[in-house]
């Protein structure tokens, strides 16, 4: 399965590997171009500018802060500069109604995944929009899921540092939960997408015929983590998924009595997650998780309830964002291997915390959020992300 998963990673992805250079930024050794390593800014002078967005129903923030996804109900899905300059790109999708629609930028910025109704009690179906000629097109379904695509969960599997065929290219793969119905009764698999072959590939079994997605699902290097609800017990349990070996390990309810885990971010080589522990009263702040032996530790500094996490592109560091008070926000960065945090900014507003933060090798820290399209055209955009300098 992983030599599989590897060989589609560099099916014709070739081409893309001018691109990242390009995108990553390079240097000459040599009179050889090779990308330049990503540096985490020091937190010291750590310092941050808010991105802003006019415009309604934004879904996701580019790469390089540049472009916002938004969706329209009456054109359909719209790229759009974030300082104008230009008209906005559309393209016209079957998401009218009242499904909710998702969207998520790959770390190039080439591609634009979206989804209507990709939820855990959905029937999704997924579109991958080219960010440069705005062709879309739709995601099969897997062959064993009949007819009609039905994903549950949707996230990319960016590339990472020590993965030769990703790193090389830039060629991040998008990650599905897709539903699967056996003898033995429901199931739901992880289906790894490759975007210029468009074929979706089972990797791993997700859920048995017991278990219940719980609608949390996050990745990064080889691994993907998601919750899985039982028929007897109240708290879920915790699945890390090993997408080039296939391996499915299940961890029994994590935390205090009643918890439930809450994926917010997996780090680039796959070793350790970002996760909350939401209670019936306060979420409190997010720890982080040792993906290979189940420890819970702090992560110094950060306060308040977590909303939305994720680790910088070379995994040093976390970007955390917390409530404050009622109704408004903070960000903060703090070191994975120990120190204090630093506050970066405090924001009037609470982002959904069914949404993810995204940071950039461009070091853009963005917001995607989950938009019904009867209720887009009264979701003003505002902050939409963070430009960090150090």
């Amino acid at each position: 399965m992983g030599d599989q998963r590897r060989r589609a990673r560099r099916s014709g992805r070739w081409w893309l590997a001018a691109v990242a250079l390009l995108v990553a930024g390079c240097t000459t050794v040599g009179g050889t171009a090779v990308i330049a390593p990503y540096r985490s800014p020091p937190l010291g002078s750590l310092a941050s500018a808010l991105l802003r967005s006019g415009a309604p129903g934004v879904l996701a923030l580019s790469p390089d802060g540049v472009l916002v996804a938004t969706v329209d109900d009456g054109r359909g899905i719209c790229l759009r500069p974030l300082a104008g300059g230009r008209a906005p790109v559309c393209v016209a999708l079957p998401i009218t109604g009242r499904h909710t629609i998702s969207a998520a930028f790959s770390s190039d910025g080439l591609t634009l995944a979206v989804g209507r109704d990709v939820a855990a009690s959905g029937a999704g179906a997924v579109w991958l929009l080219d960010t440069v000629t705005g062709r879309a097109q739709a995601v099969p379904a897997v062959k064993e899921a009949g007819s009609a695509p039905v994903y549950l969960g949707m996230v990319w599997d960016h590339a990472m540092a020590g993965d030769d065929d990703q790193a090389a290219t830039g060629a991040d793969h998008l990650l599905l939960i897709s539903n699967s119905i056996q003898k033995d009764g429901p199931r739901t698999r992880i289906v790894d997408v490759d975007p210029t072959s468009l074929i979706p590939r089972v990797v791993a079994q997700a859920t048995g015929p017991y278990e219940f997605q719980s609608g949390y699902l996050a990745a990064g290097g080889p691994k993907v983590i998601f919750t899985v609800f039982r028929g007897d017990q109240l708290a879920p349990n915790l699945v890390v998924v090993d997408l080039d070996s296939g391996d499915r390990k299940e961890f029994g309810p994590l935390g205090a009595n009643g918890t439930r885990l809450i994926p917010l971010a997996v780090s680039p080589d796959g070793r350790t997650a970002v996760v909350g522990s939401a209670t019936y009263q306060h979420a409190g702040a997010p720890r982080l998780l040792d993906l290979a032996t189940g420890r819970l530790t702090e992560i110094p500094g950060p306060t308040g309830d977590f909303v939305l996490a994720s680790f910088s592109p070379n995994g040093a560091q976390v970007a955390v964002v917390s409530t404050v008070g009622t109704a408004s926000s903070r960000i903060a960065v703090a070191p994975v291997a120990g120190g204090p945090a630093r506050t970066l900014v405090e924001i009037p507003t609470r982002p959904s915390a069914a949404g993810r933060l995204t940071w950039s090798g461009r070091d853009v820290v963005g917001m995607e959020a989950p938009i019904s399209p009867t209720s887009a055209a009264s979701v003003v955009g505002s902050i939409v992300g963070w430009h960090l300098s150090g």
